[in-house]
């Protein structure tokens, strides 16, 4: 599962759905922490850039995670089984197409806040940052329990199909 194989002509890339929402989630909260690491050190006021902080985080996270699409989705949402034919990516290279736009765009967004001097700007984006991470630990966490609970591994297409491979 570590290893991509070579593509055939036509076979979908898939991601690994558990690793990639875990290591995505530790990446992001890891990344939003280190932004207002840097935030503060730049001089923004700690107590308004605390809350800032914590009012984007929980925001982002409640609305990711209860947004009514997401619950469509998974209503409609059929699982077929994995394509014999599938690439599994590797899951470094799962995180790297995953953290494009949203999380690049973010830290982008931060960095430029801060050269700016905008700190209370540069806290709440860097908590957006940390909420997308929260919601996707949350996520993987839901799916590692599901895995656990059917006996199967979950995988994502690249237009948001989910495909199921049974444990050998």
């Amino acid at each position: 599962m570590g290893a991509s194989k070579r593509a055939e002509p036509g076979a979908p890339p898939v991601l690994p759905l558990v690793s990639t929402a875990l290591l995505l989630g530790c990446l992001r909260i890891g990344l939003g922490a280190a932004g207002f690491v840097v935030e503060e050190a730049a001089g923004a006021p700690a107590g308004p850039a605390v809350a800032t902080f914590w009012v984007g985080a929980l925001g982002i996270a409640v609305v990711v995670l209860n947004d009514p699409r997401r619950r469509l989705a998974r209503q409609r949402q059929t699982m077929e089984p994995l394509p014999a034919s599938a690439v599994v990516m590797m899951r470094f290279e799962a995180v790297a197409r995953a953290v494009y736009p949203s999380t690049a765009g973010l830290v982008v967004l931060v960095g430029i806040s801060v050269g700016l001097g905008r700190g209370l700007l540069a806290a709440l984006l860097c908590g957006f940052l940390a909420g997308l991470g929260v919601a996707s630990l949350v996520s993987g966490i839901g799916f590692l329990l599901r895995e656990r609970r059917s006996g199967c591994e979950y995988y994502a297409g690249h237009g948001g199909e989910i495909y199921v491979r049974e444990h050998a």
